[in-house]
């Protein structure tokens, strides 16, 4: 595993755009988990492409190369409606009771213009959940 003091943090300037930026995969999401996960011995981080499936991506070093992406987990309705999308997938390794696991929080919203979107059957689509994964 890469150690923290040969990551490079600031350019000497002190100026983020004195930075050299490269991409590490393609079709990264914007809000996700990169980390280090010691069962799997790789990077992993976590993409929900819209309409799709979760799925995870894996490297050995952060630099890449990354696989490419794995499904891990379907979504059941109300999340995989053609009226909901799903984003957002973080992992809690904080919350894992094992080393194979891993717990992931995702948020889902709606693209329907329709005002009775909101009733107490869908409530539940605007709120965060939860779901564990066992890698095998």
């Amino acid at each position: 595993m890469e150690t923290t003091t040969e990551w490079v943090y600031l350019p000497q300037s002190g100026n983020i755009r004195d930075l050299d930026f490269v991409t590490l995969f393609e079709h990264a999401a914007p809000e996700t988990s990169l980390e280090w996960n010691d069962y799997m011995q790789r990077w992993f981080t976590l993409i929900i492409p819209f309409g799709g499936d979760l799925q995870i991506r894996t490297a050995k070093n952060v630099t890449g190369p990354w696989s490419h992406p794995k499904s891990i987990y379907t979504f059941p309705e109300p999340w995989s409606s053609d009226d909901v999308f799903t984003y957002s997938p973080k992992h809690h390794k904080e919350l894992t009771t094992e080393p194979n696991e891993l717990l992931i929080t995702f948020m889902s919203n709606t693209d329907s213009d329709d005002d009775d979107f909101f009733t107490m059957d869908t409530a539940g689509v605007y709120v965060p959940q939860a779901i564990r994964v066992i890698i095998s």
